[in-house]
C-alpha cells in the first residue's frame, strides 16, 4: 500500500476565486416539448431555427436522444417532471457568434430557454502533510449503523467525476457491473453506448471512465471520492465504506484537459442506468435551466436523490454553488473531526446537512490511499449514509423522504461555540448514519412547486404543503424575512390536517409580500417559511426577486416592457428579464434596444454589454380611457466618466383605432451639473429580428423622419421608427456583421462607432436578399443649460405590410403635430424656469417681447391630466407645487402666435 501527498494548486486557485468557466462556443437550447414534433436528432424542423441555422452553418446535437417523454400520472410530481429530449447543444467559431445565438433564439416563442453552457470546478483543496485516519466513521456513528445494516447491493451510488482506478484494490470490487453489455463490441443492451461494462466516459465519449495522469491538472479526484462514497469493506483491504454493500458505478465527465465538459449530462447517465443516489463533489456558482431541469428530471422522473457539495469559498453565505443550490439536492458543508465547521466550507441556508470534510483519508492513485480536504468529500460521504438508509427504509420511499431522513436525524452542532457565528447555516447538521436507520421519522412537510407572482406593489407565495410522512393534525406555517425592506403583510397560514403523502395548496390563501420606500430594486430576498404541528417543528428557506424595477404595457395589439435602466423591452438580455416589442404576435421583434447619449468624447449608453444607467424610480403604470403609460426615472451614474444627467423616460400606448399600432417614448433630460452640456446627441440603439432575422432590409422615408425595417421579399410585419421633433436628427440603419460598408456590431459597439452614426447617415442595409440589422437614431447636437431640461420624443410604428406601417406612422405624426408645436431653434420665443427641479416654489418667466394678453399658462400630470389652466398676467408668474407629487409634469403657455412646452421635475 502507499500513501500520496497531492497538490492541486490550479484548482485551489480556482475555487478561491470563485471564477466561473465559461464554454464561451457552445451553446445550450431547449424547445418548448410542445413542439416536440419538430425537433430531430440533428435538426429542429421549425423555420425560424432551421434558417438561422442554415444561414450560419451550425450543426445541432441532441444531448439526449434516447430520453423519453415523462408519464405525468403521479399527481405529487406531475407538474416537477421534466421532458429532456429537447435539449440541445452547438458549437460556434466565435464566442461572439454564440452570444448572437443566446440573444436571438431566446426571443422565439418555441424556445424555453438558451444560455451559454458553463463548466462547474472540483470542490476540494490541496493536502496537508499530515496523515489522517478514517474518523469520520465514529462520528457519523457508521460502526453503530452496520450493526443494524449492512447495506443493499442493489441501490447504486453514481460516481459522477474525473474517473477512477478501476484496479483499485478497494474499488473493483463493489464497482457495479453492467453484464448486460460486456466488452465486446456490441451495444448489446442498446442504451446507445458500446461495452459500457464498467461506466462511461462522457467527457471522451468512450467505455473507459478511467482517470488518466495524461489528462491535464489530472490528480484522481473521482478515486478519492469514490473511496469516500463506496470502497469495499470487510475486504481486510485498506478502509471501509458506510454503504458498506452498496455498489457504485463511474462516469467521467472531464475532457482530456480537466474540463468537467459533461457534469449535468453525467447526472443524467447515472439516473438512466439505475443509480439510485448520485454525488456530485463539483459545482458553479452560476445556476442555469439546464442544470435545474437536469436535476428534476433526476428527482421526480428517475427518482434519485442528488447530493452535492456546498463548496469551498467559505467567508461569506453568499458563495451559493450549484446544483448544491438547487431546491431538490440535498446541500453537503464540510466539518471537522471536532465537529465544527471546515474553515473553508461554505455556508448558508440552503445547506442540508454536514460531515466531515477535513483531513479525511481515503483511496487515491496507483492502489494507493491519501488524505484531503474539501465538501468535495464531504459530499460522498452524505451519499453513503444516504444509500444505507434507502437500503434499509425501503426502495419504494421517495428521494425527498429519504433526504428528509437524513436531515431529522442529523446531530446538532449549532450550539458548539466555534459554530455559534454560522448557526442556522450548517443545515441540520452533523449526520448520524445510525439514527437514519432507528429513528422514527413522524413528520416532515416540503413545500414544493411554489411561485412568486407579483402585481403592483404586491409579490404573492404560492404552493403546496407536501407531506412527506404521517398525517399532520395542527400544521401551522409562517413567512420570514431578515430583510428590513421587507414587509409581509400576510404571514401566517393555518394549514391543519394533511395526509401521508398529501397535498394542502395556499393558492385561496397566498402569502403576501410588499417592500419598503426606497428599498433596492430587483433585490433577491431570502425568505423562510417555519412549519409546526404537535412535536414537530421545521424550517424551509426560499428567495426570490422582489420590487422588480420594470412592467408590461399592452393595448392589444402591442406589449412592451418598460424599463427604469435605459432598455427598452428587455430590462436584461442575460438571462432574459421582460417581453421585449410583442406586435400581433408571441414573438418579440427586438433582441435588444436601449438609449444613449453622447457628447464629444464621452458617452453613457445601456446596450451591447454596456450598462451605464442606474435606477431612480421604478417603471410606474398608469391609464385612463385614452392611453395606458408607464414612466421610470434614471441617472448614468453607473457610468465611471458620468455625463452627470437624470432622465425621465415615458413610454405610451394608445387604446383606440387608429392610433393603436405604435408606440410613442418620451425622454425627458435634465442636466444636474453647474455648467451647460453642449453638443449632445440623443439617441436609440436596437437590434431588430423580424422572422428570419438574416433576411431583413431597411427603407427610410423622408416625410415622415421614418427608418423602417421589413422582411426582405415578403409583405410581412414593417417595425420602424420616427424622430418627429425638430432637431438635427441622424439615421444609420447596420448590417450587423459589417459588410456594404456599415460599421459591425455583432462584435459589440464602441464610443467611436457611436460617433460616426451621428456623422453620417446611412438608410439602406440588407441589401436585396437581406440581412441581420440593427440601427442607430439620434438627435444632435443639442444643448442644455446646467439645471435645465429638454423633453425629446421617438415613435414606434409597425404594420402588417408597408402600406400599414406608413399609415399608422402618418397617424403618429398627426397625433405629435397636433399637440405640440416648436419653431426653429434660431428665432423661437422661449420662457425659462427656476429652480428646476423644484421643491415648493417655480418661477416661470416669459421673454417679454412674446407676451400677449391673450397668453395661457396650462401644467399636465404625466398621465396628460391638466392640473392647472388659467391666463397670464404678465411675462412673469410663482407657481406653488408644494402639494404636487414627485415626478414630472409639462407646462404648455400658448397665445395667438405659438404653443411653447416644457417640462419640471417636482422632488
Amino acid at each position: 500500500m502507499r500513501i500520496f501527498l497531492k497538490n492541486s494548486i490550479i484548482l485551489l486557485i480556482i475555487s478561491l476565486l470563485n471564477v466561473v468557466l465559461w464554454a464561451q462556443n457552445t451553446v445550450i437550447l431547449k424547445i418548448k416539448p410542445y413542439y416536440k414534433e419538430y425537433c430531430f436528432d440533428h435538426s429542429i424542423q421549425i423555420s425560424s431555427y432551421h434558417q438561422l441555422f442554415l444561414e450560419k452553418n451550425i450543426s445541432l446535437k441532441r444531448l439526449f436522444p434516447n430520453a423519453k417523454a415523462p408519464v405525468k400520472n403521479d399527481e405529487l410530481f406531475s407538474t416537477k417532471m421534466v421532458d429532456i429530449s429537447t435539449i440541445y447543444e452547438f458549437s460556434c467559431t466565435t464566442e461572439q457568434e454564440a452570444q448572437f445565438f443566446v440573444q436571438k433564439l431566446s426571443k422565439l416563442p418555441e424556445t424555453e430557454y438558451c444560455h451559454i453552457k458553463h463548466y462547474p470546478e472540483l470542490l476540494y483543496s490541496p493536502n496537508d502533510p499530515a496523515i489522517g485516519a478514517q474518523y469520520y466513521l465514529n462520528n457519523i456513528k457508521a460502526y453503530q449503523a452496520w450493526d443494524i445494516f449492512k447495506g443493499d447491493s442493489s441501490i447504486v451510488i453514481g460516481i459522477v467525476d474525473t474517473g477512477i482506478e478501476l484496479a483499485h484494490d478497494d474499488l473493483w470490487e463493489n464497482l457495479a457491473y453492467n453484464a448486460a453489455d460486456p466488452i465486446d463490441g456490441n451495444d448489446n443492451d442498446g442504451d446507445g453506448y458500446v461495452d459500457n461494462f464498467h461506466g462511461w466516459d462522457l467527457g471522451n465519449n468512450d467505455n473507459s471512465p478511467e482517470w488518466s495522469e495524461n489528462t491535464m491538472g489530472a490528480d484522481a479526484h473521482g478515486v478519492f471520492v469514490t473511496g469516500m462514497a463506496a470502497p469495499k469493506t470487510n475486504n481486510a483491504t485498506g478502509i471501509a465504506g458506510t454503504a458498506f454493500k452498496s455498489k457504485f458505478l463511474p462516469i467521467k465527465i472531464n475532457d482530456s484537459t480537466g474540463i468537467l465538459t459533461k457534469a449535468y449530462e453525467g447526472i443524467v447517465y447515472a439516473a438512466d442506468h439505475g443509480c439510485k443516489v448520485i454525488n456530485c463533489s463539483w459545482g458553479s456558482p452560476v445556476p442555469d435551466d439546464f442544470g435545474r431541469d437536469i436535476v428534476r428530471y433526476a428527482t421526480y422522473n428517475r427518482n434519485c436523490l442528488v447530493v452535492a457539495a456546498a463548496g469551498n469559498n467559505g467567508n461569506t453565505t453568499n458563495d451559493v454553488y450549484y446544483p448544491a443550490g438547487y431546491d431538490e439536492v440535498m446541500c453537503v458543508a464540510a466539518t471537522n473531526q471536532w465537529d465544527l465547521k471546515w474553515v473553508k466550507s461554505c455556508y448558508g441556508p440552503h445547506v442540508s446537512v454536514c460531515a466531515p470534510g477535513e483531513n479525511v483519508y481515503s483511496t487515491y492513485a496507483h492502489n494507493s490511499y491519501t488524505v484531503g480536504w474539501g465538501t468535495s468529500y464531504a459530499s460522498p460521504l452524505a451519499t453513503s449514509v444516504a444509500a444505507l438508509c434507502w437500503g434499509y427504509r425501503g426502495k419504494n420511499l421517495l428521494p425527498l423522504q429519504i433526504r428528509a431522513i437524513i436531515e431529522q436525524t442529523a446531530d446538532n452542532i449549532d450550539t458548539l461555540s466555534d459554530n455559534i457565528p454560522f448557526a442556522s447555516q450548517l443545515g441540520k447538521g452533523r449526520i448520524n448514519a445510525y439514527k437514519a436507520l432507528t429513528d422514527t421519522i413522524f413528520k416532515a412537510v416540503r413545500f414544493i412547486n411554489y411561485h412568486f407572482a407579483t402585481h403592483n406593489d404586491t409579490t404573492y407565495l404560492i404552493g403546496s404543503f407536501f407531506n412527506l410522512f404521517h398525517e399532520t393534525q395542527h400544521l401551522y406555517a409562517k413567512l420570514s424575512c431578515s430583510n428590513p425592506d421587507i414587509q409581509i403583510l400576510n404571514d401566517s397560514l393555518y394549514i391543519g390536517h394533511i395526509d401521508s403523502l398529501g397535498q394542502f395548496t395556499n393558492d385561496s390563501n397566498p402569502f403576501k409580500i410588499t417592500y419598503r420606500s426606497g428599498a433596492n430594486y430587483d433585490m433577491v430576498a431570502s425568505f423562510f417559511i417555519e412549519l409546526t404541528d404537535d412535536g414537530y417543528t421545521d424550517k424551509q428557506y426560499l428567495k426570490s426577486t422582489i420590487n422588480p424595477s420594470f412592467t408590461d404595457i399592452n393595448n392589444d395589439p402591442l406589449t412592451l416592457s418598460v424599463c427604469s435602466n435605459g432598455r427598452i423591452g428587455y430590462n436584461n438580455t442575460y438571462p432574459s428579464q421582460g417581453s421585449g416589442i410583442l406586435y400581433r404576435s408571441t414573438t418579440s421583434l427586438i433582441s435588444e434596444m436601449g438609449l444613449f447619449v453622447l457628447q464629444k468624447n464621452k458617452a453613457s449608453w445601456c446596450f451591447k454589454g454596456k450598462n451605464d444607467f442606474k435606477t431612480m424610480l421604478r417603471a410606474e403604470k398608469n391609464e385612463n380611457s385614452s392611453f395606458i403609460e408607464a414612466h421610470s426615472l434614471f441617472n448614468d451614474s453607473l457610468n465611471p466618466f458620468p455625463l452627470g444627467i437624470k432622465v425621465y423616460h415615458s413610454a405610451k400606448l394608445f387604446k383606440t383605432f387608429p392610433n393603436q399600432d405604435f408606440i410613442w417614448l418620451t425622454y425627458t433630460l435634465q442636466n444636474n451639473n453647474e455648467q451647460s452640456l453642449d453638443s449632445l446627441y440623443v439617441g436609440l440603439f436596437s437590434d431588430v429580428d423580424l422572422l428570419n432575422p438574416f433576411r431583413n432590409s431597411s427603407r427610410f422615408d423622408s416625410l415622415l423622419s421614418l427608418l423602417y425595417i421589413f422582411p426582405s421579399g415578403m409583405n410581412n410585419i414593417h417595425a420602424g421608427i420616427m424622430l418627429p421633433d425638430t432637431f438635427q436628427k441622424h439615421f444609420y440603419a447596420i448590417d450587423n456583421d459589417g459588410t456594404n460598408g456599415s460599421l459591425m456590431v455583432s462584435d459589440g459597439i464602441n464610443l467611436n462607432e457611436l460617433i460616426q452614426s451621428t456623422q453620417q447617415q446611412r438608410y439602406d442595409a440588407g441589401g436585396i436578399y437581406g440581412n441581420d440589422l440593427s440601427y442607430l437614431v439620434s438627435y444632435g447636437p443639442i444643448n442644455i443649460e446646467a439645471n435645465d431640461t429638454i423633453q425629446l420624443t421617438f415613435i414606434l410604428p409597425f404594420g402588417r405590410n408597408e402600406y400599414e406601417l406608413l399609415t399608422n406612422a402618418s397617424s403618429a405624426k398627426e397625433i405629435f403635430d397636433s399637440a405640440i408645436y416648436v419653431p426653429s431653434l434660431s428665432h423661437s420665443p422661449s420662457f425659462s424656469l427656476y429652480p428646476n427641479p423644484t421643491y415648493d416654489q417655480l418661477l416661470i418667466n416669459l421673454d417679454e417681447k412674446y407676451y400677449t394678453p391673450n397668453t395661457y399658462l396650462t401644467i399636465y400630470n404625466s398621465l396628460g391630466q391638466r392640473l392647472i389652466y388659467q391666463p397670464l398676467n404678465c411675462n412673469q408668474i410663482h407657481i406653488n407645487v408644494t402639494n404636487f407629487e414627485q415626478g414630472i409634469y409639462f407646462i404648455q403657455i400658448q397665445n395667438e402666435h405659438f404653443i411653447l412646452n416644457r417640462s419640471f421635475l417636482k422632488q
